[in-house]
C-alpha cells in the first residue's frame, strides 16, 4: 500500500469516521505501509530482470534466458498491468492469440507455456503473487 492509497482509503472513509478514527486509521494504514515496504509491488520489468538473474544463478544458458525473457516481455507486452495481477483468463487469451495471429505449432506452444509457468512460478515462490495463473491447466485447454 502506497501513501496514495492511503489517501484514497482515508478519503473515503472520512465520511463514516470521526477524527479520532481517522487518526488511529492513518497510523495503522502507515505502520503497515513502513512493514510491508519490501512486499510494494515492484515493476513487471523488475520483476522479470530479478526471475532472469536467479536463472542465471541457477545455471541456465544465455539462450534459455533470452527465450525466457522473449516469453515474458511479448505478454507483457499485450496487458497495461503489472504481471503480479495477471489471471488465468489473461494467460489463456495471451497464448490462444498467440497462437493463433503467429500460426505456431504445439511444440512452440508448450514451450511458451513452460516458459510463462516456470516464470510465475516463480513469482509465487518469491510471494509477489499468491497463486500462479498457470496453475490451472492451460496446456489440456489449447488441445482441443
Amino acid at each position: 500500500m502506497l501513501q496514495e492509497d492511503i489517501n484514497i482509503v482515508l478519503n473515503k472513509m472520512s465520511s463514516v469516521l470521526d477524527n479520532r478514527q481517522m487518526i488511529k486509521l492513518n497510523r495503522v494504514l502507515e505502520d503497515l505501509l513502513h512493514e510491508n515496504a519490501d512486499m510494494i509491488p515492484r515493476s513487471s520489468q523488475a520483476l522479470l530482470e530479478s526471475f532472469i538473474a536467479t536463472k542465471r544463478l541457477e545455471g541456465r544458458s544465455e539462450q534459455t534466458l533470452e527465450l525466457y525473457r522473449n516469453t515474458v516481455e511479448r505478454m507483457l507486452a499485450k496487458f497495461d498491468k503489472n504481471v503480479c495481477v495477471f489471471s488465468t483468463d489473461d494467460v489463456r487469451e495471451y497464448l490462444a492469440d498467440y497462437q493463433r495471429t503467429r500460426g505456431i505449432n504445439k511444440s512452440t506452444m508448450d514451450n511458451m507455456r513452460r516458459n510463462l509457468s516456470s516464470f510465475f512460478k516463480w513469482l509465487e515462490d518469491e510471494n509477489y503473487i499468491f497463486k500462479s495463473p498457470m496453475r490451472r491447466s492451460i496446456r489440456s485447454r489449447l488441445r482441443r
